[in-house]
């Protein structure tokens, strides 16, 4: 464990030393939390609006925030050939894949909590009153939405590692074309989504679902297999 977290740990610390990073990691987030918090308003319907965008939120952002930092953690590191250095080291490569993994989910979460944060604050600030998500959105947030990130993080690191980086810049456009499509989509329909415990209750499943088959999926891989999807 210990050799995870000191991989997890150089990760974050990389990832917010980067100063141009954090500042594109930011436009993210607060961009899109005053865009979704534009539908809302001080009419009966507002507790539904704040539990569609905050849920929609959660979720989108932990996807695209998740690619940017995995774009450094993974995809860098392939180009630069630091992750052959790194494969020379005693760590294993489960504690490469893991501490990476818990890096990349770590750095994450905190502008996943920014974005879902803008939308109360500015509709309290010009309401007068703050309304707060239910507590199904609260659980969401903070526990379905790291198991979100971990399983979307895990899955997307064994793939940049086991396939090379031409057939990974083709996963990319096949993943993230449509999410781009559902986040833009998302700034109108979010707030009309009925984001109740059912609703929650299905990502939570999908998300351990997708941790489960990602974890099973990383026995396939090997150093051997990673240093000849080298560039």
């Amino acid at each position: 464990m210990q050799n995870i977290f000191t991989v997890a740990k150089k990760e974050i610390r990389d990832n917010f030393s980067n100063r141009g990073m954090l500042i594109q990691a930011l436009i993210m987030p607060v961009l899109f939390g005053f865009l979704y918090s534009n539908n809302l308003s001080s009419q009966s319907g507002m507790n539904l609006s704040i539990n569609g965008i905050v849920f929609y939120l959660s979720i989108m952002i932990s996807a695209f925030m998740s690619y940017m930092f995995l774009s450094q953690a993974f995809v860098m590191e392939k180009y630069t050939r630091t992750i052959e250095s790194l494969m020379c080291t005693p760590l294993s490569l489960r504690d490469i894949l893991l501490g990476k993994v818990l890096g990349v989910s770590a750095s994450t979460y905190p502008f996943v909590l920014l974005a879902v944060l803008i939308p109360i604050i500015r509709t309290g600030l010009e309401n007068g009153e703050f309304i707060l998500p239910s507590l199904a959105i609260f659980v969401q947030v903070l526990f379905v939405t790291p198991l979100v990130i971990l399983g979307f993080v895990n899955l997307m690191g064994f793939l940049n590692l086991y396939v090379g980086l031409k057939e990974y810049r083709i996963l990319n456009l096949i993943v993230f074309v449509p999410l781009f499509g559902l986040m833009g989509a998302g700034i109108g329909l979010a707030s009309n989504i009925d984001a109740q415990w059912a609703l929650v209750g299905i990502v939570a499943g999908v998300a351990v679902l997708l941790l489960a088959i990602s974890t099973y999926l990383t026995r396939f891989l090997s150093r051997e297999r990673i240093v000849t999807t080298l560039p």
